[in-house]
């Protein structure tokens, strides 16, 4: 059987991303604390001593900075993009699983742990060997040590103390059978009346849920997708069409393609077209059907139902509003609920935290019951002996968590004060109890003005974390 090799054919490349960090740049010269860039797939904000966080939503990415990790008093730009396209193993023998994360401005330090939370592809992470990888200024990548990585779920955490680009690789197990999850896109359109051609798109799919997360109202260009699971073994998917209406004939020699799944790539927002298939019929047709048959070296089969007409429109379906809107009020439009203040703990509600809990303490009272309730695995709590605070890095990977759960700060903080019940340790249920019920007190008593570009905070109540009225003694 002779197959056809398919090169890659970009459909779209990213903005320049030089020309993206220039005008932030300039953005945050004057931009206020907590207000949001954002482009594309690029996203930054001004943060200060109170920290924050950055999300990019369509790529489920999760920038954390803990209170505390900028110096009292300074305005500290923050962004992170996911604009690569990486395609094949970074290290041989080896299969990138995540997207490729770069945080800047590079070499921007910090006086604690920022975390750096992104999806992997691993449909069974417990047979892979998770490899967390940074890339150096000459541009080569490089092991992280182990103790600044956490694998939990479908997520991959990175404790930073500085900023430059990130991912992460994997290999299977002695003896276990890995496998990664990816999506294969179909899509057809009519060309000069009677030709007919048929695109397929392959790529990593790191979402963390079974549907792909997109701007409501917008659709994708992939008349069809779905997910596809694949052995770190398989080497090869071969794709054919079959089905075709009578009266359809296919050109070319070959009639299966090959894709290598060395070249898939690991940003889900690109359009790639990996291979594609035209057919001629001899009279105007009214409509289309095929089926695209994908097979992998395994012999795992999948097969998507592809149906069109002539004057299929890609965005039929769109709000006509959605075309008149900012960046900011796309981003908005998928984060109804963000504000600059969510997620943001005080520095002495942390402070307070991480003296009581760095302290050992019987009936797993301290740090290491935390990590437990946490369900961190004995290895992960073995890593944070050596830390000066692994209740302050353990805080940082509960609050992160907490985002990509979406839950809001007063959520959180209920359930960090539910744990702390289950570990019997009031003293630290206390304190959250009375930093709660203060906060509140304090923003009952206030009407807030706060705004976030032009757009006004909604009257939720949100719990003040501004640094008033917290609990202090932590005697």
């Amino acid at each position: 059987m002779t197959y056809s090799y398919c090169l890659l054919q970009f459909s779209n490349r990213p903005p320049d991303d030089d020309h993206i960090i220039a005008e932030f740049n300039k953005f945050a010269l004057k931009g206020e604390i907590g207000e949001r860039y954002l482009i594309g797939n690029f996203v930054g904000s001004v943060f200060d001593s109170k920290g924050g966080y950055l999300t990019l939503p369509s790529q489920e990415v999760v920038l954390y900075v803990p209170p505390g990790a900028i110096e009292e008093g300074k305005r500290q730009p923050v962004y992170c993009h996911c604009n690569e396209y990486k395609y094949g193993a970074i290290h041989a023998g080896k299969v990138v699983l995540s997207p490729i994360v770069h945080c800047g401005p590079d070499g921007a330090e910090f006086e604690r742990d920022v975390v750096l939370a992104f999806p992997h592809c691993a449909v069974n992470p417990n047979n892979w060997n998770f490899t967390a990888l940074t890339r150096d200024k000459e541009g080569s990548w490089n092991k992280l040590p182990e103790d600044t990585t956490f694998v939990k779920d479908e997520f991959v955490f990175v404790f930073l103390d500085h900023f430059t680009g990130y991912t992460a690789e994997g290999d299977a197990k002695e003896g276990k059978n890995a496998q990664r999850r990816i999506t294969i896109g179909a899509t057809g359109c009519f060309h000069r009346d009677t030709w007919c051609q048929i695109k397929v798109g392959v790529w990593c799919d790191t979402g963390s849920r079974s549907e792909s997360r997109q701007i409501p109202g917008i659709s994708t260009s992939w008349k069809q997708r779905t997910a596809f699971c694949v052995s770190e073994k398989d080497k090869i998917l071969i794709t054919e069409i079959e089905d075709v209406d009578k009266g359809l004939q296919q050109l070319g020699s070959s009639k299966k393609k090959m894709i290598r799944l060395a070249d898939v790539g690991t940003d889900k927002d690109t359009e790639v077209t990996n291979c594609q298939f035209t057919f001629r019929h001899a009279d105007k047709p009214k409509d289309f059907f095929c089926t695209v048959s994908v097979t992998s070296d395994g012999q795992e089969n999948i097969k998507l139902d592809l149906f069109f007409f002539p004057t299929d429109t890609q965005l039929s379906d769109a709000d006509p509003k959605l075309a008149e809107m900012t960046n900011a009020e796309l981003y908005r439009k998928v984060n109804a609920d963000w504000d600059p203040r969510d997620s943001r703990v005080s520095e002495d509600l942390w402070r307070c935290l991480c003296q009581l809990l760095d302290v050992p303490r019987d009936g797993k009272k301290d740090w290491r019951g935390f990590a437990e309730k946490l369900g961190l695995e004995a290895s992960q709590i073995n890593t944070l002996e050596l830390k000066e605070s692994p209740t302050s890095r353990l805080l940082s990977f509960y609050f992160t968590m907490e985002k990509i759960r979406g839950n809001r700060l007063d959520t959180s903080l209920q359930r960090l004060m539910e744990i702390f019940v289950e570990m019997e340790n009031h003293a630290a249920k206390t304190y959250v109890i009375n930093y709660t019920e203060k906060a509140s007190v304090h923003d009952s008593q206030s009407v807030s003005d706060d705004t976030v570009g032009n757009n006004r905070i909604d009257d939720e109540t949100i719990p003040n974390t501004q640094g008033q009225n917290e609990p202090t003694d932590c005697a």
